[in-house]
């Protein structure tokens, strides 16, 4: 099963996202399940431990291999 996010990109169970709307914009985690009307379950990483967060797949984006922690100021700072 998949569900749309961000940008109409599909998203699927076991899948790393980033949140890119909402109060924790940044913020990653893994899919851990599809819900209906547009919703999911993500596992959040979220100071250091994994937090089930019920979430609109709209404010959800696939997390692009190699991208930067959220958080990681330095590493921004650099690619900037």
């Amino acid at each position: 099963m998949s569900e749309k996010g961000h940008g109409g990109n599909t998203l699927a169970l076991g899948q790393r996202v980033v949140m890119t709307a909402g109060p924790f914009v940044g913020l990653m985690g893994t899919v851990v399940e599809i819900n209906a009307d547009s919703r999911l379950t993500l596992m959040a990483e979220f100071n250091n431990r994994a937090v089930p967060i019920e979430i609109d797949t709209a404010w959800l984006a696939p997390k692009a291999r190699g991208s930067l922690r959220a958080g990681s100021v330095n590493a921004q700072a650099k690619n900037s």
